[in-house]
């Protein structure tokens, strides 16, 4: 997750769809990638992450689509 932070960090603001070139896009795009992964193993197998039971999965799962609506309100080129 760290080099796909300095990855991204680097590079976002030549990304054609990113036109804003607004800080928090790298932070954005790993919180909501590292949250879909633990999401996915919660699904999987549940009893490997912190909380126990359903909820560790819809947790993460709000988680990460709130981190992927930040960054796409991040996109948008102000007027």
């Amino acid at each position: 997750m760290i080099s796909l932070f300095y990855f991204l960090d680097a590079r976002y603001k030549k990304f054609s769809w990113y036109r804003s070139g607004r800080v928090g896009f790298s932070g954005g795009v790993v919180l909501c990638v590292f949250f879909l992964t633990r999401m996915i193993v919660a699904l999987f197998i549940p009893t490997v992450l912190s909380f126990q039971g359903t909820y560790e999965a819809y947790l993460s799962g709000l988680v990460a689509i709130s981190a992927g609506v930040v960054v796409f309100r991040l996109s948008r080129k102000l007027q």
